[in-house]
């Protein structure tokens, strides 16, 4: 793995906390990676293990808590994601997060939806009368 795509092209947000992950040089137990500089967050990213958690030992822990998104020009490339958004449309907030390949030469990205949030109450009231509409899939 190339050494400045990790630390300088990279840049690379938290799945968690939405922040932006700094370079860690590593040290004796971790290897060179991106970590979250909120709080205590133990989370870290690598192109080659893609969003990982570190244990107390050293040991990566898959992150099972994130929808993680796979590359579809080739399934053993990492995805990082490289923005954060929240849009709101009228009442409705939608948040979004783009991801990037981070295999050098791969040109994926995709944008992925997180949450829709919508008013508590209706905004206009439905009718007595008016039927509701339902709709089904069939298998």
């Amino acid at each position: 793995m190339n050494d400045l795509k990790l630390s300088g092209a990279l840049r690379a947000f938290c799945p968690v906390h939405h922040w932006r992950m700094a370079y860690d040089a590593g040290s004796s137990k971790v290897a060179p990676s991106h970590r979250c500089v909120f709080g205590k967050c133990t989370i870290h990213f690598t192109p080659s293990h893609g969003y990982f958690e570190l244990g107390t030992s050293g040991e990566k822990n898959f992150l099972s808590r994130i929808e993680s998104i796979g590359c579809q020009h080739n399934r053993d490339h990492h995805l990082h994601i490289v923005g954060y958004a929240k849009e709101s449309m009228g009442e409705q907030t939608e948040e979004w997060r783009t991801w990037k390949c981070s295999t050098e030469g791969c040109d994926f990205s995709t944008r992925q939806r997180l949450a829709s949030v919508e008013p508590a109450g209706p905004v206009h009231p439905q009718r007595k009368n008016t039927p509701r509409q339902y709709a089904y899939a069939d298998r």
